[in-house]
C-alpha cells in the first residue's frame, strides 16, 4: 500500500505553525490519479470526517493508495481540532461557520 499522508498521530506543538489551504478536490484528485509506483491510472474514492478529507484507491496492477488531507493528533483530525478553537476563541458560532461552510461547498463536522 502507497502511503502518501503524515505519520498516523503526531504531536499538536509540531501542527501548529503549519500552513492551512482551501484546495479543491478536483485538483487534489489530479494529482492523486496516476499511480506512484507504475503509473497507471487509479480508481479514486473519497470520504471524508468533518473537515478532513481521505482518498483511497488502487490501480489495475494492485497497488493500493491511501491519503489524508491533514495530519491526525491523538486520533482527530487536526483541522477539525483547529476548526473547533478557532470558533470558540474568535467568539463565534458554530451556525454562522456552518453557513460560511456552505457556500463554499465545505464540508465540516457537526454540531
Amino acid at each position: 500500500e502507497v502511503e502518501l499522508s503524515q505519520e498516523k498521530d503526531q504531536d499538536a506543538k509540531g501542527i501548529a505553525g503549519s500552513k492551512t489551504y482551501l484546495v479543491y478536490e478536483s485538483s487534489l484528485l489530479m494529482l492523486l490519479r496516476k499511480c506512484y509506483v507504475c503509473g497507471q491510472l487509479v480508481e479514486l474514492n473519497t470520504s471524508t470526517r468533518g473537515t478532513l478529507l481521505i482518498v483511497q484507491g488502487s490501480c489495475p496492477d494492485g497497488h493500493n493508495l491511501c491519503w489524508e488531507s491533514q495530519p491526525m493528533v491523538k486520533g482527530i483530525a487536526s483541522g477539525n481540532l483547529a476548526l473547533s478553537a478557532a470558533i470558540l476563541f474568535c467568539g463565534l458560532t458554530y451556525t454562522k461557520v456552518a453557513s460560511m461552510a456552505s457556500l463554499l461547498n465545505m464540508p465540516i463536522f457537526s454540531e
